[in-house]
Order: C-alpha cells, then structure tokens, then sequence
C-alpha cells in the first residue's frame, strides 16, 4: 500500500505524510498501514494478517451458496490465496467490526470456465454405479486432494466429466464482517 496518502488536519494547515511511521500531535500516523483522524489509528490489513470473518455467499438470483452462520467465523491469512481474489481485496479495505457487501465478477471469484477442463472419460475408468448427467463426483488427485467434478453427458462408451469449479463463470455477491485481526 506504499504511496497513499494520510491527510493529517491540523488548524494551521493540511499535511500528507507518506512511508514510515511519524509522530505528530499524540498519535501515531503510517500511509503504509492506513490511514488516522484526530484521536484515532485505523490500521489497513497486510499480507501475513490473519482474520477471521462472518459471511454469506449468493447467487445473482439470490441463493445462498455458502455461509458461515451456524458455524465457526472463516479464519485465513492475508495474502495466502486461501479465498478467492476478490474475496480476500474486500476484506483487505476493512477494520474489526466492519461490515460490507460486494458483488464479484467471475474472475475475482472462480474465473470463466475452461472448455479444457471438459474431458471424455471411458465408462471403464468410471465407478460401476449407474450414471447420470448432473452427477458429482469425487476425483482423488496425485497429490491426494479430492476434486468434486459433474458429469454432463454419458453414453455406453464414455462419460463427459466438467472439472471447472461449480461457481466458474458465475457473478457471487458476499455479506462480510470482519470479527477479528490477529
């Protein structure tokens, strides 16, 4: 965040302080952690922060995808890929106690889906069970992850697996609160 300015009011005049931390008039000012108001610092989140946070996740219709109620706050690590871009971006913009809510484009969420990610994959690779389009599948990875993947069409021969994450290409809207920095 380096180069944003911090406007410090003083009676006199209007000073913008930039890089390290100053003193000035009782408190403590810092452009690369946020910015400060007369008897207040407010401190931006950085990389290597951890927060947690409250959420719901919709659909453009309005269903709920995800959501933290009933459950422990989402706990991640700023700047660790743990959630998606825009995810971690709106929470970055935010102090403890905050609330907002922000609407993501495809490519700040899941990305588009990738044509490349839709195999044909032999019935004989396949569990036994019947199969039917619309179907989710658990795929065991090399690395020893599960994938969920959807079957899309299936014929005597072959099924067509989608690998592309069920959200990809969708447009996601989130209610956050950020509960809690460490």
């Amino acid at each position: 965040n380096s180069g944003i300015c911090c406007p410090f009011e003083s009676p006199s005049r209007r000073i913008f302080l930039i890089g390290t931390l100053k003193y000035k008039s009782g408190f403590f000012i810092s452009a690369e952690m946020g910015s400060a108001c007369f008897g207040e610092v407010i401190f931006m989140l950085k990389k290597g922060d951890k927060v947690k946070v409250e959420y719901e996740g919709t659909l453009e219709d309005g269903t709920v995808f995800d959501s933290s109620k009933g459950r422990e706050p989402l706990e991640f690590e700023i700047g660790s890929g743990q959630v998606i871009t825009g995810f971690e971006q709106a929470v970055v913009g935010m102090k403890k106690g905050d609330s907002k809510n922000v609407n993501l484009l495809p490519s700040e969420a899941y990305g588009e889906p990738l044509p490349q990610l839709v195999v044909k994959v032999p019935r004989t690779e396949l569990p036994k069970e019947e199969l039917k389009p619309g179907m989710m599948l658990m795929v065991s990875l090399p690395d020893g992850r599960n994938m969920p993947a959807k079957i899309t069409q299936v014929s005597d021969e072959d099924a067509t697996i989608d690998f592309n994450h069920p959200l990809a290409g969708k447009q996601l809207s989130f209610k956050i609160q950020l509960i809690e920095v460490f």
